[in-house]
């Protein structure tokens, strides 16, 4: 608690955070799983590996974890809303040929999507 203003306690988060993403936007992309509730697990499960040092209660333990995973899931929000935002303008469904022509490309979901 005492060093709560120093940089590491937010590397944490936010490392959680990307990897929240990454984990969370590989299974919604590739096998189809809803993005809000795979993302807000995935953060509850390294909200759980999060430790604290300080000795508090029972009740603020459990406060800290929810506070923690919220956070994670916020982070991972965010960078899969900035992902979108980059890459937005090349998500093409079409193909021009050479002669003009355009072929449909099969519907895939991207890496980055709207998770809700």
């Amino acid at each position: 608690m005492d060093d709560f203003l120093t940089s590491e306690p937010t590397m944490t988060p936010l490392v959680a955070g990307t990897s929240t993403l990454t984990i969370a936007a590989t299974l919604t992309s590739e096998f189809g799983l809803p993005g809000n509730i795979t993302a807000i697990v995935i953060s509850l499960i390294l909200s759980s590996l999060i430790g604290i040092k300080a000795e508090v209660t029972l009740f603020k333990r459990i406060l800290f974890y929810f506070i923690n995973a919220i956070t994670i899931f916020v982070i991972a929000m965010g960078l899969n809303s900035a992902g979108i935002a980059l890459t937005q303008s090349q998500n093409d469904t079409h193909k021009t040929l050479p002669r003009g022509d355009t072929i449909e490309q099969k519907a895939e979901k991207p890496f980055f999507h709207q998770w809700f």
